[in-house]
């Protein structure tokens, strides 16, 4: 899974992760497809420290990267939200991005 952008203000981009990294691996599992990386998102908390395995510029990286809800990252970028619910999908990638 090609990352297409990171927002510089979120979990993602702290923890090192950059747009065209290829995610390759979560946790310790291989990650071959959009459909595995969300499944393996869903089965983590917010708060939780997760092992991402890139591949950037073909030589591979891992990452640590601290899960927060979208709601909590949206807080971070301004001041005032609706008083809408907590949405359970974690922030991790923006985005699904076509492979080449």
């Amino acid at each position: 899974i090609r990352i297409a952008e990171v927002d510089p203000t979120t979990p993602a981009w702290q923890a090192g992760l950059r747009g065209a990294d290829l995610i390759v691996g979560l946790g310790s599992a291989p990650t071959r497809s959009w459909s595995e990386l969300v499944a393996a998102l869903k089965r983590c908390r917010p708060g939780q420290r997760l092992a991402v395995q890139v591949l950037r510029a073909g030589r591979p990286q891992e990452h640590t990267v601290t899960l927060q809800t979208r709601r909590a990252v949206t807080e971070s970028l301004v001041t005032q939200l609706p008083a809408a619910g907590d949405s359970p999908a974690q922030s991790l990638v923006s985005q699904p991005a076509s492979a080449p």
